[in-house]
């Protein structure tokens, strides 16, 4: 057995969900506000509590953290309410069904979530796509640390990987290609999300693919070939 690990990005890798993550967010803080919450500037691949904590600030809410839990629970529920009845919305990325069974076959590549979101919103989104979070030896999560980078390490560490290059983080965003090589991991960036081939490729991925749909293709870059 090798020690390789590979650390998934969900939202526009794994699945989308046509917006319901930002309708959701914005409809809790109208419900822990009020209706003259606004949205703002929203950097791409930022923790779930850091969204939180930004728009409070453009709404000029100084004390976030004291209604972060009612946020949350807000949260939550808008979340599942609306990927329940909007189903045809959570969409699987190419590829990705046939990729994951093929993990799970392997006893070589160990396999993980990295993500912004918080633990309970990964097993929404990941049940409402059919995703079943057991193939996963690892989830790394918004609770788990205070940015991304710390999210490799902490998955890392779980999982006992002590090789960076024998890591993958694989994501859709600049954010993605960051966090592996902020730990010496290699990034394989997928034009999925918002960001083209061009864009992904001049931000510093080591490879980048249209989508995961060449599953010998993916695996060899699993395995450093």
């Amino acid at each position: 057995m090798t020690d390789r690990l590979a650390l998934f990005d969900i939202d526009g890798t794994l699945m989308i969900t046509r917006g319901a993550g930002s309708r959701c967010i914005l409809r809790a803080c109208q419900q822990v506000f009020d209706s003259n919450f606004q949205w703002g500037p929203i950097t791409v691949g930022t923790l779930d509590p850091q969204i939180f904590a930004d728009l409070c600030k453009h709404n000029r809410i100084a004390d976030w953290q004291a209604h972060h839990d009612a946020y949350q629970r807000a949260y939550f529920d808008a979340l599942t309410d609306e990927l329940n009845q909007r189903r045809e919305d959570v969409t699987l990325m190419p590829g990705i069904t046939e990729l994951l069974d093929e993990l799970t076959r392997r006893d070589d590549i160990r396999t993980g979530i990295v993500t912004g979101n918080y633990r309970r919103a990964v097993d929404i989104k990941l049940n409402a796509a059919g995703i079943d979070t057991g193939c996963f030896d690892i989830i790394a999560c918004a609770e788990d640390g205070p940015d991304r980078p710390a999210l490799v390490r902490f998955a890392m560490d779980q999982t006992q990987t002590n090789h960076p290059d024998r890591v993958t983080v694989i994501g859709d965003t600049p954010r993605d290609i960051e966090c592996a090589h902020a730990n010496g991991c290699r990034c394989l960036a997928v034009a999925t999300g918002r960001y083209d081939v061009d864009q992904l490729n001049a931000a510093g991925a080591d490879r980048v693919l249209e989508d995961l749909a060449d599953r010998d293709r993916v695996m060899d870059i699993f395995l450093g070939r």
